[in-house]
């Protein structure tokens, strides 16, 4: 270690690294104590740490690669590499939950600020792979990285998902193409504008439509294929941070970020809205919704939360993060979410409007200032240090493995299960049946206890009016 950091307490490790052995042996066993225990070692530590791993901030760590590298330089302290992945092919259900305690050191790393920022900085630089291949996509304008598709025309880049039999449901495979993409536009000296739109989809019955995202694959996510840090995390600190704040390459003045307009064709549920809170622009078919289910499917929406919050309000953000209600384009209060609703052979007109206004040349400069009064990096850093335990807690919490159980035994194909989650987005509310005994089945088929009586007001009192499309 550098002669400045001071070594986690040796006892502390010792205990931690018992409480994980208990722990994997018999899931369950121990988490708590080897939460706090993890906590205890890493409150004075967590810094030091991360300058050593870093060597002072010379080296760059992605939030994974942050992980590996501490548990190399204390060992015990962490789960190693090999365990991580042992545990990841597993079902969700059956997983020991290691990247909780990864969660845990990014947590204590995010809450320093000179460390949280730095770590925040090094998830913005360009991927390794972008920075390869640029000179070709620049030479070619033509670029493909798994179902995700990228065409410049003119001045403006198109990313294209093009998932069209799970109707651009978001998985591990998708948010590194996207990321890789996004790179590429950003650093590509011929685009001035970022144009994110959905493909022509195959699914049964969207076959020949544009979808724009249906939100996480719950399918991947109940297999255990969804990382809480190499997703969930790197997800918000990484892909959606560029687009919102642009790459940073190194130095002052050198952040590269460019205008996104999106075109939101059917809909745009759980992360597909969380993209639309990040673009300048959001033009929207008619008849689109977009919707944060991630409530109902207990977890938390990304920094979607405190995004909302300075788009549309706090007593908007809470009904649609803590009900799922659908906003639709026909909605009074439609505008807070979508910029412009055109109809569907409109699309593609409004779409180039956009762009041409999003290039002119003092745009850059006026959406730095506009995202930056919005939303700066230390704003950030502060919702990611609680985000990454919260969502931690979330990820093990039985409520979501009851759920990841449930869906995980369904035996409809991928996209029927994907079919569910769309279904499931009405105005206001889910769909449910409630059957005799009052025992209520979500769309997602997970079943929930009785509801309890609802209390009948007295003679006289004022009822609330029964809501609509229920």
């Amino acid at each position: 270690m550098n002669s400045h950091a001071r070594p986690v307490d040796a006892g502390s490790v010792e205990r931690v690294a018992g409480l994980r052995s208990a722990h994997g042996a018999s899931p369950g066993t121990g988490r708590a104590e080897l939460d706090v225990a993890l906590h205890d070692a890493l409150e004075a530590g967590a810094v030091d740490l991360y300058r050593t791993a870093t060597d002072d901030g010379r080296v760059r760590l992605r939030m994974v690669e942050l992980g590996d590298r501490v548990a190399e330089l204390v060992p015990g302290l962490l789960p190693t590499r090999d365990q991580r992945a042992e545990d990841a092919a597993r079902p969700l259900e059956e997983q020991r939950g290691w990247e909780v305690d990864h969660a845990i050191l990014l947590h204590h790393v995010l809450s320093d600020q000179s460390s949280g920022l730095h770590l925040l900085d090094s998830m913005r630089r360009p991927t390794p792979a972008a920075e390869r291949d640029l000179a070709a996509y620049t030479a070619s304008g033509r670029a493909r990285s798994g179902t995700v598709t990228l065409e410049r025309r003119g001045a403006v880049s198109l990313v294209q998902m093009e998932d069209g039999l799970h109707l651009n449901a978001e998985d591990l495979d998708q948010l590194r193409s996207l990321e890789y993409l996004a790179d590429l536009c950003l650093l590509d000296p011929l685009t001035s504008v970022v144009l994110l739109r959905g493909g022509v989809m195959s699914h049964p019955k969207y076959r020949g439509r544009r979808v724009f995202c249906a939100g996480i694959n719950l399918r991947e996510l109940a297999a255990g294929r969804i990382p809480l840090v190499g997703y969930l995390l790197e997800r918000e600190a990484g892909y959606l941070a560029k687009i919102l704040h642009g790459l940073s390459t190194g130095g002052r003045g050198s952040v590269r970020s460019k205008p996104w307009v999106a075109g939101v064709d059917g809909f745009a549920i759980g992360g597909g809205t969380q993209l639309l809170l990040v673009c300048d622009r959001v033009v929207a078919a008619e008849g689109v919704f977009a919707s944060l289910p991630a409530a109902q499917e207990g977890i938390i929406p990304g920094a979607a939360n405190m995004r909302l919050i300075r788009q549309v309000g706090a007593r908007m953000t809470r009904e649609l993060v803590l009900t799922g209600r659908a906003v639709r384009t026909d909605d009074d209060d439609a505008h807070l979410v979508f910029d412009r609703v055109v109809s569907t052979e409109e699309m593609d007109a409004a779409l180039d409007e956009e762009c041409l206004a999003m290039a002119e040349p003092a745009v850059r400069a006026n959406r730095h200032m506009v995202n930056a009064s919005l939303e700066s990096p230390d704003d950030l850093r502060r919702y990611l240090a609680d985000f990454a335990l919260l969502q931690a807690q979330r990820a093990r919490s039985d409520d979501v493995l009851g759920k990841a159980s449930a869906f995980g035994r369904g035996d409809t194909p991928d996209h029927d299960r994907t079919d569910d989650r769309t279904d499931a987005q009405t105005r206001g509310q889910v769909h449910v049946h409630r059957a005799d005994d009052g025992t209520v089945t979500a769309a997602s088929g997970h079943t929930t206890p009785p509801f309890p009586p609802a209390p009948v007001p007295p003679e006289g009192a004022p009822r609330w009016p029964s809501r609509p499309d229920l």
